[in-house]
């Protein structure tokens, strides 16, 4: 069985090396996110940990910077084996697609099937749930709220523009010349 612990903020790495040597199993899923892609704790502040002896799970909270188990007891409450593998298969598919592309409010998306397929939209948020995202098409002069299954649309890749200035206003001559 596995438990999820709280810590504190920048304490992550701390924690883990000191559950490992208290004899936890520790799983930190990391993914890579951003341009260019930087491995970003999918569950930031949050780590899974698994007795791998006959250890009581609440000495976890003895690590510093560990704030709690999560759960409605003071023990924690255990996560089957099967949610752990579950979150393991959707880190090894976002490796493989390289990178997690979850828009925010804002970013522009392509709209990839159904009758809107092809057009560029912009992402407005999920819908209660994950299954559905709102998207605002530009239509005959007008932003029109869409529903579409978060499945149909795609985040295009963000090209990182060269620096146009030195700083105070210094500007580079032919920074934009490569584009």
């Amino acid at each position: 069985m596995w438990y999820v612990v709280h810590t504190l903020a920048r304490f992550e790495k701390q924690a883990i090396a000191e559950l490992i040597d208290k004899g936890f199993d520790v799983y930190y899923p990391k993914v890579p996110e951003g341009i260019p892609p930087k491995e970003q704790p999918l569950f930031p502040r949050y780590i899974f940990i698994r007795p791998t002896v006959r250890i009581c799970p609440a000495i976890a909270r003895e690590v510093k910077g560990v704030i709690r188990l999560l759960g409605y007891d003071d023990g924690g409450n255990p996560l089957d084996d099967w949610t752990i593998a579950k979150i393991r298969r959707f880190v090894h598919q976002v490796k493989q697609q390289g990178g997690l592309s979850i828009p925010r409010a804002g970013d522009t998306v392509e709209i990839k099937c159904g009758v809107f397929e092809g057009l560029s939209a912009i992402f407005w948020g999920f819908k209660k749930g994950g299954q559905r995202v709102t998207v605002l098409l530009k239509l005959m002069g007008y932003s029109v709220p869409v529903e579409l299954p978060a499945e149909a649309i795609k985040s295009p890749q963000k090209i990182k523009l060269p620096r146009r200035t030195r700083g105070k206003g210094r500007i580079i001559r032919g920074a934009y010349s490569l584009l």
